[in-house]
């Protein structure tokens, strides 16, 4: 597939707006993944070229005070986070400091990677380095969720540095060979940025992006949040071990987040940021980064499993999608457990989304994506192939018997994989079920040791019972 540059051009807009009856959809559709997933709140706003289309909040942003969740509340934006680091290197880019090109070691004490092939400034902005997770930066956010099971010295940058520079015996790959997404890459960066400019990234992102864009209320920090002159943050929630109940969770604040995904940000600060990357860098009389450098940020680097589509790609700090519908779709999603969010542009409509919500498991993607498709009056499960997934999915789900009822089974989800617990001459065994057909509900058994063949549920077009057919015998749904 060629894959051109996104031109940042003023071309004729065909505007958009929410009809009711997309509106309606649009919000039955928060209401029952939010209901689902035990989401307590979430805020979206849809934007083009700075005007607004639908801006909404939902639940609450803290469920013991049952205070509103609103298009001003401040979450963690996780990932997201690294499009903004993105920008600082571009920002020092073009003020000749540091050069894409140049091997990472020119700029941090950095011994990873092979002689022959350097890693280089470009590698690790698009994850297309080699290198795997390395855990580095997500170990103090895991510690800080209370899971104290791996506990290593990551205290102080040289404690960083050490834990990235012994694991050259992980390099596998050349840079481009494989995408891995690698968090500590990013924290890499940000050792970059904080040198090169003799400034704390949170300090130099507030001077050079936050504030042009008049985003004051976007922070790394806590004490900015605790003296947040709206008061109006969220409370973070996680999972409980069982997966039955949520429970609130501090916000992980930490240095070795800043990098990949340490800010905290609004659906109505995060407009301005969009507006701006839309605008060829310039918002109001502001030109923050150059429509050049806007262009370099959003060219596909390497094949990402991220995303949606036939072959999205990882740019800079975001992904890309060259056939969501007939547009070219810029995205990028952020979760640190206790919140997330997600952000995506179709850049020709000028067109943007910005979804924020008080908890890890970001639905705001899958709400996101199927918004687009209904502003344009097309199919959101094409959109968002997983709402058709979970759709057919749910049929099927619960428990079965045999003739007479002599054998059970169970078909249930867990973490988005079909299983089935199966009970028949041999006890109960456990499979997973990988769709081959969903359309006609056909799915297979990978196993190393007995093949049973394709499992195939069957529904009665006149009754509506459910069966599936498993080696000799035929289940039937109570």
């Amino acid at each position: 597939m060629i894959r051109l540059n996104v031109r940042l051009k003023n071309v004729p807009l065909n505007s958009y707006h929410m009809e009711l009856k997309h509106k309606r959809k649009l919000e039955n559709l928060i209401i029952d993944l939010m209901q689902e997933c035990k989401t307590p709140g979430l805020a979206i706003g849809i934007f083009q070229d700075g005007k607004e289309i639908y801006s909404e909040g939902f639940g609450a942003r803290n469920l013991e005070e049952n205070l509103p969740m609103t298009t001003d509340t401040l979450f963690g934006i996780g990932s997201i986070t690294k499009s903004f680091t993105a920008i600082a290197i571009m920002q020092l880019v073009e003020q000749g400091k540091i050069d894409l090109d140049a091997a990472v070691s020119k700029y941090v004490h950095f011994e990873l990677g092979f002689k022959d092939s350097p890693i280089t400034i470009h590698h690790i902005l698009s994850h297309s380095s080699g290198i795997p997770e390395l855990d580095g930066s997500v170990h103090p956010l895991v510690v800080k969720m209370g899971e104290y099971k791996n506990i290593y010295p990551l205290s102080s940058e040289n404690d960083f540095l050490r834990h990235v520079n012994n694991a050259k015996d992980e390099i596998l790959y050349k840079p481009e060979e494989k995408f891995y997404y690698c968090n500590d890459m990013f924290e890499i960066l940000r050792i970059i940025i904080e040198q090169n400019t003799n400034m704390k990234i949170a300090d130099y992102i507030k001077e050079n992006i936050f504030i042009p864009l008049e985003m004051t209320r976007s922070t790394y920090l806590k004490e900015d949040i605790e003296s947040d002159p709206l008061q109006n943050s969220c409370i973070g929630y996680i999972s409980t071990k069982d997966g039955k109940s949520i429970k609130p969770n501090p916000f992980p604040y930490d240095t070795f987040l800043g990098g990949a995904g340490g800010i905290l940000s609004s659906v109505n600060e995060l407009k301005n940021y969009l507006e701006m990357l839309v605008s060829g860098g310039k918002f109001k009389d502001k030109q923050i980064i150059s429509k050049s450098s806007i262009e370099k940020l959003w060219t596909p680097v390497i094949s990402t499993p991220y995303g949606g589509g036939k072959d999205p790609h990882y740019c800079y700090g975001w992904i890309r999608e060259d056939d969501f519908f007939e547009d070219i779709f810029i995205h990028h999603s952020g979760s640190v457990d206790v919140s997330s969010g997600f952000v995506g542009i179709i850049p020709k409509l000028k067109l943007y989304i910005i979804a924020g919500e008080n908890d890890g498991f970001t639905i705001g993607k899958t709400i996101s994506r199927a918004a687009f498709a209904l502003l344009q009056d097309r199919d959101v499960e094409i959109a968002a192939p997983i709402l058709k997934s979970q759709r057919i999915i749910k049929k099927l789900t619960g428990k079965y018997t045999t003739y007479r009822n002599i054998y059970s089974a169970e078909i249930y989800q867990t973490n988005f994989v079909l299983m089935a617990k199966v009970e028949g001459d041999e006890g109960f065994l456990t499979y997973p079920l990988a769709p081959k057909d969903l359309d006609n509900l056909l799915f297979s058994i990978p196993s190393l040791s007995k093949t049973f063949g394709d499992v195939k549920f069957e529904i009665d077009e006149k009754t509506g019972k459910i069966s599936f057919s498993f080696d000799r015998y035929i289940y039937h749904k109570k």
